[in-house]
């Protein structure tokens, strides 16, 4: 059975996101305290040498870092929390498609710390953007969700990339991918760029989105950029 079917059975706004256990003394961020401390980031995070060190992808043969992010123009600088796999991919997709808006103050507080416990302080937190029209359609969008809870917490935030309606990549392979992002993202007008930028997205599939943006930050003279999403496929 599948994490989402198990959760509208068990139902209620009270319930352990992950073991469904309603104990409200031990809820914290929609899961229950031992779940909570096993899905820490910190058990996931990768920390040696198998991943890239600039997409965080798993290597595969290569030394340090893999041999697409040698060859591009704009390296991306990359960390993401967890392999999307197993519940970690039912727990995505039970935010994003489910609405389930409480995962987004455990995803929150994920990023916080692993933020905090790499020294990323002065970064200013930016999100990938929805397309026009998603909010207006779908009332919402999952990564604004999160950004605004990690402000609450202290953190400089920013938004400052538009996104364009586009072609849907789910179905898209890599290099489909890199050609539909393409000419897609573009900065408001009148803004003031900081000298820190980390890039907040929940999914890391092929990086087209995250490169672009580098790209167009890059463009303005901007080269400490990083960036930082919740799950890597």
């Amino acid at each position: 059975m599948r994490l989402k079917d198990f959760l509208q059975l068990i139902g209620g706004q009270s319930n352990c996101l992950i073991c469904g256990k309603t104990d409200l003394t031990s809820i914290k961020y929609g899961l229950c305290y031992s779940c909570f401390l096993r899905f820490k980031w910190d058990n996931y995070y990768p920390c040696d040498s198998q991943f890239c060190l600039r997409c965080g992808i798993k290597l595969l043969g290569e030394k340090d870092i893999c041999l697409e992010c040698r060859e591009d123009e704009f390296p991306l600088c990359n960390s993401s929390l967890y392999p999307y796999r197993g519940v970690f991919k039912d727990l995505i997709q039970y935010y994003k498609f489910d609405k389930e808006k409480r995962l987004a103050l455990f995803f929150a507080s994920q990023i916080d710390s692993c933020l905090r416990s790499n020294g990323y302080l002065n970064y200013t937190l930016v999100p990938i953007p929805p397309e026009k029209g998603k909010k207006f359609r779908t009332g919402w969008d999952q990564v604004e969700l999160i950004i605004s809870y990690l402000k609450k917490w202290g953190w400089s935030t920013g938004n400052y990339f538009l996104k364009e309606k586009g072609q849907s990549q789910k179905s898209l392979n890599r290099e489909e991918r890199q050609i539909a992002s393409a000419g897609r993202f573009y900065l408001m007008k009148n803004i003031s760029l900081p000298p820190r930028i980390m890039i907040i997205d929940d999914v890391f599939t092929t990086g087209s989105t995250l490169k672009e943006c580098y790209k167009i930050l890059n463009g303005k003279g901007l080269y400490e950029i990083r960036s930082l999403t919740i799950v890597r496929d």
